[in-house]
C-alpha cells in the first residue's frame, strides 16, 4: 500500500531535504522509490537514514509540491535527521538495501523508531483533494492544460463542499501557481492520442512518462518556442511517438549527447525502441519514438 508522506533527509553537511513522497508502507520495513536525480536519492545514498513524516496538514503538500522549501522541524530521536513539526506521528528509518537501477531506486529501509506527535481526526475529502491537486501541479509541463483545468474543477467542488480554513488556502495556492505556470511559458500545446485503449506496463509507463516530461521541459527552458506538439498512435504491435516544437532545434556547433538527450536514448534502449531525432535548426526539432506493445 502506497501512503503519502513528507521525507526528511539530510546530506552530509547537515542541509535538510523536505520531499512529498509516497511510500510502499510496512509496519517493520518501508519500501522508498526516489528517482536517481532527486536530492532525497543522493542523501539516502550517502548518510543511509531518512524520517518518514506522516501529517493531515494538506499545505505542507501544497507549497512542497510547487517550491523547495524549508519547513519547522525538530531532531530525530534516533537517527541523524529532523521530524517534521507538522507530522502527526513519523516512522525513523534506516537503509537495509538500495537498488540504483534506473529511473527510480528501490530502496528497503527498517523502522528504528516510532513516533507520535498528535492524533490524527480522519478522513476528509478537502484533504484528498488538495493532495491529487498538489500532484497535478508538479506535472504542469507534461499533461495538456485542458485536462489540468478540467481536474482542478472537479476537485475544487470537493474543496468547496468539504474543506477548513487550511484546506481552502492549499488548494488556492495550487490554483494560482498552475495558473501562473502556463502563463509564464506562453507556449501552446497540442496534444492528441490516436487509438488510445492500448494497455502499457508500469515500467513502459514509467520510462515513457519520463522521456516526454524531459521533452517538454527541454522546449520549456532552451527552445524559445511558441508551440509544442505531442502525437501519439498506437497500431497492433507498437507505440508511436511523435513529438515537436516550433523554437531554435539544436545549433550544428552543441552537443547532441548531453545528460537529457542521453537519457532518453537509454530509456527508450530500456524498452527495446527506436529513436530518432529529426534536427531542422533554426526552426526547431522533431523527436520519434517506436516502443514495442507488449
Amino acid at each position: 500500500m502506497i501512503i503519502e508522506s513528507v521525507l526528511t533527509t539530510m546530506d552530509a553537511r547537515g542541509a535538510i531535504n523536505f520531499a512529498p513522497m509516497g511510500v510502499e508502507w510496512g509496519e517493520e520495513e518501508i519500501v522508498i522509490k526516489p528517482f536517481l536525480e532527486t536530492t532525497t536519492f543522493k542523501n539516502l545514498d550517502a548518510t543511509r537514514v531518512a524520517v518518514v513524516n506522516l501529517t493531515d496538514d494538506v499545505m505542507v503538500f501544497a507549497q512542497g509540491a510547487i517550491a523547495n522549501l524549508q519547513f519547522p522541524a525538530v531532531p530525530a530521536s534516533v537517527v541523524r535527521g529532523v521530524v517534521l513539526e507538522a507530522a502527526c506521528s513519523w516512522r525513523e528509518v534506516e537503509v537495509r538495501t538500495l537498488d540504483a537501477t534506473p529511473p527510480r531506486a528501490r530502496i528497503v529501509t527498517r523502522v528504528v523508531h516510532r513516533g507520535m506527535r498528535r492524533e490524527f481526526l480522519g478522513f476528509n475529502r478537502a484533504r484528498h483533494a488538495v493532495l491529487e491537486a498538489a500532484i497535478l501541479a508538479t506535472r504542469t509541463h507534461l499533461l495538456p492544460a485542458e485536462q489540468i483545468r478540467a481536474d482542478f474543477a472537479r476537485l475544487q467542488v470537493i474543496v468547496d463542499k468539504t474543506a477548513g480554513p487550511r484546506e481552502r488556502e492549499a488548494m488556492a495556492l495550487l490554483s494560482e501557481f498552475v495558473r501562473t505556470a502556463r502563463e509564464a511559458t506562453g507556449i501552446t500545446f497540442s496534444f492528441t492520442v490516436d487509438n488510445g485503449d492500448k494497455v502499457l506496463s508500469h515500467f513502459q509507463m514509467t520510462h515513457l512518462s519520463k522521456i516526454i516530461q524531459e521533452l517538454i521541459s527541454n522546449s520549456i527552458k532552451h527552445a524559445g518556442c511558441s508551440m509544442i506538439t505531442l502525437r501519439i498512435k498506437a497500431t497492433e504491435q507498437r507505440l508511436l511517438v511523435n513529438y515537436s516544437d516550433d523554437g531554435r532545434g539544436i545549433a550544428p556547433e552543441t552537443r547532441t549527447g548531453g545528460i537529457g538527450m542521453q537519457n532518453m536514448r537509454e530509456r527508450t534502449n530500456l524498452l527495446n525502441g527506436e529513436f530518432q531525432l529529426n534536427n531542422a535548426y533554426p526552426e526547431g526539432y522533431s523527436i520519434e519514438l517506436s516502443i514495442p506493445l507488449l
